[in-house]
């Protein structure tokens, strides 16, 4: 969206939705998880995009990339309507320029290397940071959009309440 925005005549449109900005006679003060690419697309300049959030149909975070290394909290284990969360120990690190795949943790010497890469998880734990920080004056939408049982019977409940 900020893309869009941007080649609309409106580069500033993330900061000013994180201030409140009025469009089409209403209010909308919301953060928007995107990045203005334009000079990506016009060939002048790299992606602004580092990070990639994974969430599942629960609301739940999964995975967390930066650049080039991706970290599984959980994995989701099964064909995508029969799936079940598992989640190991510690995060499964896994260097997508060189599996990009991501079948390395399957190796018999997988946790030998990811002993070598534990470094990441303090870097990981800023990037997340950061991230979840931003839902204190943004909260995640509370509408019933969810896959999950419990979200769905909490937005209710919350509805419920209002009313």
């Amino acid at each position: 969206m900020p893309t869009l925005l941007a080649a609309a005549g409106d580069p500033d449109i993330k900061e000013k939705l994180k201030r409140g900005h009025r469009a089409a006679g209403k209010k909308f003060k919301t953060h928007l998880d995107g990045y203005d690419q334009t000079a990506l697309l016009k060939g002048t300049g790299p992606g602004q995009r580092k990070e990639i959030f994974y969430f599942d149909a629960g609301g739940n975070l999964n995975a967390v990339r930066y650049q080039d290394w991706k970290l599984h909290f959980t994995i989701m284990e099964g064909s995508i309507n029969e799936a079940y969360r598992k989640t190991p120990s510690w995060p499964l690190v896994v260097n997508l320029r060189q599996d990009p795949f991501e079948v390395s943790p399957d190796s018999a010497l997988y946790i030998r290397w990811m002993a070598d890469q534990m470094w990441l998880f303090v870097p990981a734990q800023e990037v997340v940071g950061q991230f979840l920080a931003t839902f204190k004056e943004f909260p995640p939408s509370q509408a019933v959009g969810s896959l999950s049982v419990e979200k769905v019977l909490q937005a209710l409940q919350t509805q419920d309440a209002r009313q």
